[in-house]
């Protein structure tokens, strides 16, 4: 059995016109996968074998053994996670005083004696309408990579949502942005975790896969999200999947559900807001040639790496969208502002290059021009003239007349490291045994000498 997820970007997703009907694991239809000469079926929303191990060869049938350890998973599961249950302890425990104790492990409402297999907190009647701030990220990279956003930028989709005039919103993954939306705005709600279940009603949330289209509690689920769709007219979709997920089954799930809205409304449009990071640009351009990046640095509360304010060049994270760039305006009141010639909306530190006629900056630096290489590049690459283009100044190049690699800046071996060829005329350091060999002395190997 191989582990696909130690080494996934080398997978291959088949999809097919009925992927529905693909073999199931406890989370839904599986999917084709392909690596090398080698296609099998697995999880749609787990990489790692740890969380669920479901691997078929293609062509091969699904045990007898096997479906029925699948389906004491999937009873497992949902056993305890009824949807309505969940919901109306919630809500009776808060009829009767203003805060209850909850199971920070299994979300249990709990008396005031009781302990449970996790941290007990205490939530106000007030705090229920905003879950994402008091409820721990599931923040697993291999599972579902939840981590709630800021304050800002959760106000800056609704600003959008608010400006745009949008009449539906379809939250996938973006709870902290749900929780904010005005009631007068029909929205909906698609997570894969079913904490949620205990503070949105059935009609609101929605315990989902989406990279397969899998409502856990079955048909009666999948209704309310169709119900959704037949009623939407200027339709927004909100989604912040696992950055590790590729940018094709994003895409294709994007495009199902465009397809399955389209034909349930006639007079339906619908845009994307797609949160990723920004370096993976070219791969979401090229499965969704339709949308493009905007500046906007999305950030996250309580997290190290895209937080607010985290270094010099900001949030990696940014929005890709099929909204025109030009209309979605940024918060000038973080520093954006309306760019004239390119017309669209940019950060204070994208500065526009005369030159190249368009605001360069990816990464939230200011680019600066290279006259050799006819384009703005990052502030810390240096024109080589070997290698004829812009690169670190401590990097390998090739020297111009002779073709051979050349080190600008010596690396010295570090401890622990590999081992650094000697240079020309230099002899390395030798080991023991090779000086006593060196002497003539006969050396048994498993000695200590």
């Amino acid at each position: 059995m191989e582990n696909f997820a130690s080494n996934f970007s080398h997978v291959k997703i088949i999809f097919g016109a009925k992927d529905s009907s693909n073999p199931r694991c406890a989370h839904g239809p599986t999917l084709l996968m392909e690596r090398g000469e080698s296609r099998f079926y697995a999880c749609a929303a787990y990489r790692s074998r740890k969380e669920c191990d479901f691997y078929l060869p293609e062509g091969e049938a699904l045990g007898q053994a096997k479906q029925i350890r699948i389906k004491a998973a999937v009873r497992q599961m949902v056993e305890g996670r009824e949807h309505s249950a969940m919901y109306s302890a919630v809500q009776k425990a808060v009829e009767k005083k203003e805060e209850l104790n909850l199971c920070q492990g299994c979300d249990k409402v709990l008396d005031e004696e009781e302990s449970c297999c996790g941290e007990t907190i205490i939530v106000t009647k007030q705090m229920l309408n905003r879950p994402s701030t008091f409820l721990m990220p599931k923040a697993t990279d291999k599972k579902e990579a939840q981590h709630f956003f800021s304050s800002t930028t959760s106000e800056f989709f609704l600003e959008t949502v608010s400006k745009l005039g949008f009449t539906d919103v379809l939250c996938i993954g973006c709870p902290s942005v749900f929780e904010i939306l005005p009631t007068a705005t029909r929205s909906l709600l698609l997570d894969l975790d079913p904490r949620l279940q205990a503070f949105h009603p059935p009609e609101k949330f929605i315990w989902f896969n989406f990279f397969n289209s899998h409502a856990f509690h079955g048909e009666k689920a999948d209704a309310v999200l169709q119900n959704f769709l037949i009623n939407s007219e200027k339709l927004v979709v909100i989604i912040d999947p696992p950055f590790g997920a590729k940018t094709e089954l994003i895409w294709e799930s994007l495009d199902r559900l465009k397809q399955r809205a389209e034909m349930l409304s006639c007079s339906v449009t619908i845009s994307f807001l797609w949160v990723f990071p920004y370096f993976m640009e070219k791969q979401v351009t090229s499965v969704a040639p339709e949308l493009q990046m905007a500046d906007y640095r999305v950030t996250y509360s309580k997290h190290k790496q895209f937080k607010e304010g985290k270094g010099e060049r900001g949030s990696i994270v940014r929005v890709f969208t099929n909204i025109n760039l030009g209309e979605l305006a940024l918060p000038s009141s973080e520093g954006y502002h309306h760019c004239s010639p390119c017309k669209r909306w940019i950060a204070s530190s994208n500065a526009h290059c005369e030159k190249c006629k368009a605001c360069t900056s990816k990464d939230g630096r200011t680019y600066v021009h290279c006259n050799h290489c006819q384009r703005c590049v990052k502030p810390s690459y240096k024109h080589c003239q070997a290698c004829n283009r812009c690169k670190l100044p401590d990097h390998q190049c090739q020297n111009g007349e002779e073709g051979l690699p050349q080190v600008l800046k010596e690396r010295k071996p570090t401890k622990g490291g590999k081992r650094v060829a000697p240079a020309e005329g230099q002899n390395g350091p030798k080991s023991k045994r090779k000086k006593l060999k060196q002497k003539g002395k006969k050396i048994y190997y498993g000695s200590k000498k």
